[in-house]
């Protein structure tokens, strides 16, 4: 996510935490490797809050645009394993 306020009286601040609010710095996945591509395999379990904080110490309202890119959906090759 990138944030552009206007003007230098607004402040951005993120943080991650987990579904009860506590402050994470990370998540762990697992890739498994195949010859030709590497798949997303497994996360941990739980929920990720992306926390953003706009903040305006001016004495006049401001503008602020968020913009989140999301890449395009893609299908994951799943392959079952044999018993």
């Amino acid at each position: 996510m990138t944030a552009q306020p206007a003007g230098p009286s607004v402040t951005v601040t993120s943080f991650m935490t987990d579904s009860d609010f506590n402050e994470i710095t990370g998540a762990d996945a697992v890739f498994t490797s195949s010859k030709t591509t590497t798949p997303l395999t497994a996360t941990n379990l739980g929920t990720y809050y992306l926390n953003t904080i706009f903040q305006n110490s001016g004495s006049s309202a401001a503008t602020v645009q968020a913009v989140i890119s999301i890449p395009p959906h893609t299908s994951p090759r799943w392959h079952r394993r044999s018993a």
